[in-house]
């Protein structure tokens, strides 16, 4: 229950960061709330499937052809994660490559030290309550 608190907490706060990021696009707080959503709901699919390919990995014998097929699915699937983030910036925000790439870096960034704190906390809290 908390770590779903948390994930609430962290898609808002992610949603403020792109309302900051793209504050002259003049779109409304709910509308970068669904973007982050979306994103979300996006790489826990991807995430699966990728986790889903590594389990058919383990019944499968090591170095036959669908191990094989297995590992460039598991390849493709983690390197489309953020290429399909970047081009979705750019259809939904609608700016140049270059504005995009610098937002969609500096994004990254944001993100990724948010998810670390929100993992932080959710172990943290784990021993805490433990």
């Amino acid at each position: 229950a908390r770590a779903g608190a948390m994930a609430k907490r962290t898609l808002a706060l992610f949603a403020l960061v792109l309302e900051v990021a793209f504050v002259f696009r003049r779109r409304r707080y709910m509308e970068h709330l669904v973007v982050s959503l979306h994103s979300h709901a996006f790489l826990s699919l991807d995430l699966m499937l990728v986790f889903a390919c590594l389990a058919s990995q383990r019944l499968v014998a090591s170095g036959s052809v669908i191990d094989g097929i297995l590992d460039w699915c598991v390849g493709l699937l983690i390197a489309w994660m953020p290429i399909y983030l970047l081009l979705m910036q750019k259809r939904v925000y609608g700016q140049g490559w270059p504005m995009t790439l610098l937002k969609y870096l500096v994004l990254g960034t944001c993100y990724m030290t948010l998810l670390g704190f929100a993992i932080s906390a959710a172990a943290i809290a784990s021993l805490v309550w433990m």
